[in-house]
């Protein structure tokens, strides 16, 4: 595959003649197309891709090597990513980003750019190729914003699958669905999930209701909201709880008087 030959020599450059040059080389053989990607919905998935990378590379020593690098490498990649990204290179970004999430995938920001750029930049360079929205026809248009929406999810939900008890993945899956396509249910879904983990953070449930109003279901967010100011810290700033309360004085005040 051109590609990933192309991305082999790249990394030999970039790494030098150290272990972890065998390991990116070796992590490249499971980007082929017509090969699935390691990244899967398993939470067990680290442990299993350690396993054949160990195996693919043909000795566990050259993956222990990695283990002190780990972080230093997925930086790199990222920052090669960043510049296929520049360049508008939807095959090239979209492989780095998830060769950068399988040699480290503990950064949040991976996952939330990651699925920022799948989901919000690559319809737009799809589009563009195509050559515009003024020429590509609308029904085209809206199954490329989809299709790279459904990646984009999914991409955030093998995230969710590794660390369930960070609400992060919940919010981004919701801000996907609610930018992508206007879907309130899925947002709401989603941000609701969010919501009653216990470390959410203070925004979602005004970022739940407001959704939930738009969607015109206006009780479910009063309810919300009246749970938001129960659970909310009075000492804490950060809370809004004014704005809580204001909000909560708003919603009664429109449906007394719809």
């Amino acid at each position: 595959n051109e590609v990933v030959e192309m991305w082999r020599r790249r990394l030999f450059r970039w790494f030098g003649s150290t272990g972890v040059v065998f390991i990116a080389s070796s992590i490249l053989q499971y980007l082929r197309p017509q090969e699935p990607l390691i990244i899967g919905s398993h939470p067990a998935f680290v442990s299993i891709d350690r396993s054949l990378l160990e195996d693919y590379a043909g000795s566990g020593l050259v993956f222990g090597i990695l283990g002190g690098f780990r972080a230093v490498t997925a930086n790199i990649v990222w920052l090669r990513m960043n510049e296929a990204w520049e360049g508008r290179n939807l095959a090239e970004t979209e492989a780095l980003i998830r060769l950068a999430l399988l040699v480290d995938p503990r950064p949040e920001v991976f996952w939330r750019t990651g699925a920022h750029t799948i989901g919000f930049d690559m319809p737009v360079w799809r589009i563009r190729s195509s050559g515009g929205e003024s020429v590509v026809n609308v029904g085209i248009q809206n199954s490329i914003r989809r299709e790279q929406m459904f990646k984009a999810v999914e991409l955030l939900k093998q995230g969710a699958s590794l660390y369930p008890d960070n609400p992060t993945f919940p919010i981004e899956i919701g801000k996907v669905y609610l930018n992508s396509a206007l879907d309130f249910e899925m947002t709401i879904q989603y941000f609701k999930q969010a919501w009653e983990m216990p470390n959410a953070p203070f925004y979602i449930g005004r970022l739940l209701a407001r959704v939930m109003e738009t969607a015109g279901r206006p009780h479910e967010a009063l309810e919300v909201l009246r749970e938001d100011l129960k659970k909310l810290p009075e000492d804490d700033p950060e809370a809004y709880i004014d704005i809580v309360r204001m909000r909560i004085a708003e919603l009664e005040l429109k449906l007394e008087h719809p």
